[in-house]
């Protein structure tokens, strides 16, 4: 079972490989003001990668929570090979 953790954003790495090759900027500032004004209401999903994190799912709010400098963000932390990530 996955526990919800709290990650600094500053150890949290994008995907080499993205699933969106655009990201909208007016929705993503969209987003980042929701963010502000309610904080990050759906975790993140990561992997651990050495000392660090890397997303699997939640590109797009981590890009928004990085816009309204946040310093930590919930997560699930998985196990998971490159494939399925």
């Amino acid at each position: 079972m996955e526990n919800l953790e709290y990650i600094d954003i500053t150890l949290i790495d994008e995907p080499p490989n993205q699933m969106r090759d655009e990201i909208n900027n007016e929705k993503l500032e969209e987003l980042t003001e929701s963010i502000r004004k309610h904080g990050v209401l759906q975790p993140l999903v990561l992997r651990k990668v050495g000392e660090r994190f890397e997303i699997i799912a939640g590109h797009r709010r981590f890009k928004a929570a990085w816009r309204a400098q946040l310093g930590k963000l919930p997560a699930l932390v998985r196990s998971a090979t490159d494939s399925e990530a």
